[in-house]
């Protein structure tokens, strides 16, 4: 997932020229940003119901 935002950020910025749909470019990386923000937050959210159930 971290490998689809550095692409999706490579991307933005691969855009930045004159005529070339930024806005889509930064919509994507926002989208991927924020998926990647979520997953992490849930892998977490497990990770640590799981060490408290061992406990």
């Amino acid at each position: 997932m971290a490998a689809v935002v550095v692409i999706a950020f490579v991307l933005q910025f691969l855009t930045l020229h004159r005529g070339a749909p930024y806005g889509l470019a930064n919509r994507f990386f926002v989208a991927m940003l924020l998926a990647w923000l979520l997953t992490t937050s849930i892998r977490l959210r497990v990770l640590a119901r799981d060490r408290a159930s061992e406990a």
